[in-house]
């Protein structure tokens, strides 16, 4: 899903207003081996969400699966089809949310 702000958004920004909106789910500023940053929002460690912003303030969420060693242990592929609508449903949720406050 990708959302275009109405204004320019950073990612400590939006680990704010997730974390102010969403208290439920664990927010964490990450970043991955290549050093591209992104926020996770983690509700298990099976579902999640990663919101990140391109260098176009495109602001782009996909659900995942938090942990590396779950989707190491549990077989990849299998994990990743039995989580799919628990990662949609998150990453819509994520999605409405920041769609509605940043537009």
């Amino acid at each position: 899903m990708e959302i275009q702000p109405s204004a320019p958004v950073t990612l400590q920004n939006l680990g704010t207003l997730l974390d102010s909106e969403m208290p439920h789910y664990k927010i964490d500023f990450k970043k991955t081996i290549l050093g591209d940053e992104y926020v996770q929002v983690s509700k298990s460690s099976f579902v999640g969400a990663r919101v990140k912003v391109n260098e176009d303030n495109t602001v782009v969420i996909n659900g995942v699966i938090p942990s590396l060693w779950i989707r190491g242990a549990l077989g990849g592929w299998l994990i990743y089809a039995m989580t799919y609508p628990s990662r949609k449903k998150i990453e819509n949720e994520v999605g409405n949310m920041l769609s509605g406050k940043l537009a």
